[in-house]
């Protein structure tokens, strides 16, 4: 409804095969196609294909009707969301006692959303890793086991057949949601070409293809991804379409200078102290309980029970703080990794300090520890890996460094050393010779 409010026309159910051609003779010059990757991909096995239920058909069906009947005992076959969404569907069933998920590569390189995963979980779904099938006959899914090989080119572990080794289940159904692909024939069929590879012609700066005005963009364009990434598709086409036709877009507000970010701090602290219980009517109550994590992100200090995270203001970042980590401080308890909103490691991540030569020597953080300060400050020092040194006067002046890089990274660690010596100098040791 909000894009019909926009003066968005909706013509719906035209027919499945589209013609640019014809589209463009009732008069459409500019065309965007988002028609998604909705081709199941098929799962191969020795025998018994023609048995294997497709997922996401699945899912459309049982969105429709409700039910299935699929017997006793379900397996699914895949990793990802639409595996974790047919696997918590087909539970739901009539008959349903169990249902398997079914996974060639283990839980660490599934690419389902966590939460996704462990509300299967939770549910009574059963995890079945390292599994890969070959064969469904008589109520039986026979599958090869399988084991982690090298990393592949996306970062996931390869995986690759255990020789005679097998696992036999026993299912009545099998659902396969091994992934989605985009109908290309229905764009080959409009003319649009493809290179040797089998990926589109498109132009990246634009989103147009190797047809005149003929854009595309989401699921069709990338295969599975995210909506974001398909809205960033859209925006970038309607800007093209929008210079070639001499259109000035509106020019919005900027309400950052209206933004007051010291006023916003101030509150974010005091809402800290507020213990607000989980209301799911009331949606403004909720909205008061966010922390702004975006704007100021610090769960990893006030979570450590050593206080070995510390929070500085450092000029020169877009966050207003940046988390120094202290390694004399830390006992590895995890705290800091449980509660990081995004999903990280900060004692081992973030910029460290460190009190001794032996402490910075037995990790692999990136930091530096003070090892002297006759007259000058002398730094022994790791980035990306790299052990080096930096020297600093008084006033914060690097007088020698072995990096002889200029890079943004360089200069953020520079700034937090030189900030840290400059107004945080109680965090360094008391005595460096």
């Amino acid at each position: 409804e909000f894009v019909r409010r926009h003066g968005v026309r909706f013509q719906l159910g035209v027919a499945e095969h589209f013609s640019i051609a014809a589209l463009k003779q009732q008069g459409f010059k500019y065309i965007f196609l988002g028609i998604g990757a909705g081709r199941a991909r098929h799962l191969k096995l020795d025998q018994g294909e023609d048995r294997v239920l497709d997922a996401l058909n699945f899912l459309q069906n049982f969105r429709q009707n409700g039910d299935y009947k699929l017997g006793k005992n379900v397996a699914v076959i895949g990793g990802g969301n639409s595996a974790m969404d047919a696997a918590r569907a087909a539970l739901r069933c009539e008959g349903v006692e169990s249902v398997h998920i079914v996974y060639r590569r283990t839980r660490t390189y599934m690419p389902a959303d966590k939460e996704e995963f462990d509300a299967a979980i939770s549910e009574g779904v059963r995890f079945h890793e390292l599994l890969l099938p070959v064969a469904f006959s008589g109520g039986r899914l026979t599958c090869q086991r399988m084991a982690l090989g090298e990393p592949d080119s996306d970062g996931r572990r390869k995986v690759h057949p255990v020789e005679g080794a097998f696992q036999t289940l026993t299912i009545d159904t099998v659902i396969s949601a091994i992934g989605e692909q985009v109908e290309r024939e229905v764009l080959e069929k409009n003319g649009l070409r493809f290179d040797h590879q089998g990926r589109l012609v498109v132009d990246p700066a634009t989103g147009e293809t190797s047809v005149e005005n003929v854009f595309i963009g989401g699921d069709a364009l990338r295969g599975p991804s995210t909506v974001v990434e398909s809205i960033a598709d859209g925006k970038r086409a309607a800007e093209v379409i929008m210079r070639r036709e001499q259109i000035e877009p509106d020019v919005l507000p900027d309400f950052r200078q209206k933004f007051d970010s010291q006023q916003r701090l101030i509150e974010l602290r005091g809402r800290k102290g507020n213990i607000v219980p989980f209301n799911a009517q009331d949606h403004h109550q909720e909205a008061a309980r966010c922390l702004a994590c975006n704007f100021v992100c610090d769960k990893c200090v006030e979570v450590c029970p050593n206080r070995a995270n510390v929070a500085i203001a450092v000029p020169g970042f877009h966050d207003s703080y940046q988390i120094i980590h202290m390694d004399a401080l830390c006992n590895e308890c995890g705290n800091c990794e449980t509660f990081c909103p995004y999903s990280g490691a900060p004692y081992k991540e973030k910029i460290t300090v460190f009190w001794t030569e032996a402490d910075f020597l037995d990790s692999t953080n990136d930091g530096f520890y003070l090892m002297s300060r006759n007259g000058s400050f002398d730094f022994r020092t790791r980035l990306n890996g790299t052990i080096g040194t930096i020297q600093l006067d008084k006033d914060g002046k690097v007088l020698k460094s072995t990096y002889k890089e200029n890079s943004p990274e360089f200069n953020a660690f520079l700034q937090i050393l030189k900030t840290v010596h400059g107004q945080h100098s109680y965090l360094l040791p008391e005595s460096s010779s």
